[in-house]
Parts: structure tokens; sequence; C-alpha cells
């Protein structure tokens, strides 16, 4: 019965050797030839617009029967001005109950629908992201209309989520990776300009950051004409507008400003900037 296994064995062995006198004939002080550059094939991109401005990008891919949407909104972190985390914490409150259901009952209409629906901030844009079968797209693509157009900001829910976010900060205060990351952006760009100040706040600015901080971002900046709707899977350029519109359709408002333009930072000698963690079981290193 082991024999079958010796011999598996030493043909691995055979392959690992003759790999290594390979890798050993390479010349590595010349740089090799650069081949022939390969064709990636794009796929057909059919762009439309909603009446309220809202952009809608399909590609159709039948191969599967799932249906994809990305929403991006045209805000972030950038935008926070005073109050750093105040992009995030919007995001993070979309699916926490809208005008026709509270945050669980919302919750559960994903988890019935046994769709993925998610929303976050980054630095420049905020993004909605939705998979689900074809078969459950018109009731999926209604709760993305619901936490994109419809949320309703509950105050009992912003004070929870809060609370989480600080006690997530105390928890990382200490971790290198983001101090490294924390002190990198606040040299390189100013800790209070839109690229330098923490994307998810500060214990300072969530405390003092309050729900009509919340709704008055989400008025300036989530708006039709300052998104675009990106839909790939199963789904025809026809039938992806019609889901649209039954979904966004109703989204109002006008078109938010302009995404910030950072201040150029002003040229630095080199210079080491130093955390110092005495008995630090790791380092991190930014250039």
């Amino acid at each position: 019965m082991t024999a079958p296994r010796t011999l598996l064995l030493l043909a691995g062995l055979t392959a690992l050797g003759a790999a290594s006198v390979r890798a050993q004939d390479f010349d590595r002080s010349k740089v090799p030839a650069a081949q022939a550059t390969p064709k990636m094939p794009s796929p057909d991109v059919h762009r439309r617009s909603l009446p309220n401005g809202l952009e809608l990008w399909v590609v159709e891919r039948h191969d599967l029967p799932i249906v994809n949407a990305v929403l991006t909104v045209r805000v972030g972190a950038a935008n926070d001005g005073a109050d750093a985390g105040l992009a995030a914490v919007t995001a993070g409150l979309l699916d926490e109950g809208s005008t026709r259901r509270s945050g669980p009952d919302f919750a559960r209409a994903v988890e019935g629908l046994g769709i993925q629906l998610n929303a976050g901030a980054g630095i420049e844009r905020t993004t909605v992201s939705l998979q689900t079968l074809t078969t459950t797209a018109d009731s999926a693509f209604a709760l993305l209309g619901e936490l994109v157009a419809q949320p309703t900001f509950d105050s009992v829910e912003f004070d929870r989520d809060r609370q989480i976010r600080l006690n997530a900060l105390r928890a990382r205060r200490d971790q290198p990776t983001v101090v490294a990351t924390r002190v990198f952006n606040a040299v390189v760009y100013g800790e209070n300009a839109p690229y330098g100040h923490p994307a998810d706040g500060t214990a300072a600015s969530l405390s003092s950051m309050s729900r009509a901080d919340v709704t008055g971002f989400y008025r300036t900046y989530y708006r039709p004409g300052n998104a675009v709707l990106v839909v790939v899977g199963d789904v025809t350029p026809d039938r992806a507008t019609a889901l649209a519109t039954a979904a966004l359709g109703g989204w109002e408002g006008k078109t938010a400003a302009s995404d910030p333009t950072p201040i150029a930072p002003a040229a630095l000698a080199a210079t080491v900037y130093l955390v110092d963690k005495p008995k630090a079981a790791q380092s991190e290193i930014r250039i």
C-alpha cells in the first residue's frame, strides 16, 4: 500500500530538483527581454442617465444568474472638514433604518433575501455594493434604494454606532500598523488636511459629532448627480435601467460641490520620524 505513495514522493522530489537546476541556470545579471503585451478584452459598457442625473453603467455577463451593483458617491473622508470620521459614520448608518423600516427590520429583510448589501466610505469615495440572484433582483434593488435614498439616521442607532467606534479606536490605538499610518498621513499632508486626518475619526471628533452633522453631510453630498451606479451580471441595459429607476428614480437633490483639492504639502528635508514604543514586538516603516 505504501509503494504508490513512495513513487509519488520521489516524482515530486525529482520535479523539485529539476526546477532548482533551472533556477540556478537563470542569468540574474540580465534583465529579461520584454514579451508581447497580452490582449485583455474589455467588456462593452452601456452608459445611460436617469432623469434625476444618476449615471448608470451596465455590463452584461450572462454566464451566472447573478447581478452585482456598486453605487459610488463622490464623497469620502477628504470631505470630513473639521469633523474627522464624518464620512465613515454617515456611510455606516445608512443601513440602520429607513423611512419604511427600522434597523433590525432592514437587516432581517436583507437576510431573508440572502443578498449581500454593504456600505462604506474611503478617502474620496463612498460605495454601496449589492450582490443578488437574478430572481431576487427587484426586491434587492428596492432595499438598495431604501438604504441610499431613505435613511433616517435614528438617534438611538447614532449613539450606539458612536460608542462602537470609540471602543474600536481605544482597541486600535496601540496597534503599530494603525499608529504608523496615522503618523505618516499627518506628517505628509498635515494633521487637519483633507488627506491627513484619520478617516475613522478621533475620540474628540466622534464625541463632539452630532446627528445633525451626519444629516447635514448626507444632504450635501448624497445626491444622484454626484453618483454613478454600475450594474454587472445577468441583466440587460433595459432591465438594469428599470431596476435603477424603480429603486433610485425618486432620489432627489442638487449636484454637490466638487471634491476638495488638497493643498500640496511643502517639501520636507529627509527626516526620520520615530514613534518610540519600548519593548514593542513589531516595527512598522513608512517611506
